[in-house]
This record gives structure tokens, sequence and C-alpha cells, in this order.
């Protein structure tokens, strides 16, 4: 009897603990999560950059150059995109009022979302870039 009510305790403890969470942090740990999605590819936006302009040989750059042109800027803007996100982003202090937090990190979602729509775009013309050229 006294284990039911120990670990009817311990549950309702833990339930409590972790329904009681601030909302800036569930945007914040959301906000870390798609930086970790997206992460991987941004070395590979640059890469692929760099590939299609070593695989453009004069004949490509004649019939082509305004399409690669065009790839490897979608590619560069999209590498650049995370590349400012990551250097400018600064979480909020932990004195900051609650709804600045929660303001700041549903505003890091917006961007995020939208950096992840250029990155992705930018990833299909560049692997569809490379195809074409080789």
């Amino acid at each position: 009897m006294k284990l039911r009510i120990v670990l009817a305790t311990a549950i309702g403890v833990c339930f409590i603990l972790t329904s009681c969470e601030k909302k800036s942090d569930q945007l914040k740990r959301e906000v870390l999560a798609i930086h970790d999605e997206l992460m991987p590819d941004w070395p590979r936006l640059d890469k692929m950059r760099i590939e299609i302009g070593d695989m453009a040989d004069s004949n490509h750059l004649a019939t082509r150059s305004k399409e690669i042109l065009d790839v490897k800027t979608q590619l560069k803007q999209a590498y650049d995109f995370m590349d400012d996100w990551m250097t400018n982003f600064q979480a909020p202090d932990k004195t900051v009022d609650e709804s600045i937090k929660v303001a700041f990190y549903q505003e890091q979602l917006l961007l995020l979302d939208s950096m992840r729509s250029v990155m992705n775009k930018a990833k299909s013309s560049g692997v569809l870039m490379i195809e074409s050229l080789k």
C-alpha cells in the first residue's frame, strides 16, 4: 500500500513539473531542434556551390550562365541565411520577462521556418544543377 502511495505521489510530482514548464522553454527547445535539423545541410550548400562552379566549364557557361549563376546565388543566400542567424542568435537572459522570451522564440520559429524553405529550395536546385552538369 505504501509503495502505491509513493508511486502515485512520484507520478503526480513528475506530471506537475512537466506541465508547469514555461512556454519560453518549450519554444526554445523547438528553435534548437529546427536548428539541429537544418545544420547538417548548411556546409553542404557551400560545397554544392563550389562544385557547380568547378563543373561549369566554358561550354556550360556559354549556354547556361544565367541558370548556373542563379543556382549558385540561391545556394550562397541559403548558406548566408543560416550563417547570419547563427551569428546573431542570442537567447534572452533568464531575467527577461516571460512574455518577451515567448515573443522572441516565436519570431525565431518564423525565421527558421523561412530558412528551412530557402535551404530546401536551394539544395534541390543545387542537386538538379549538379546532375545536369555531369
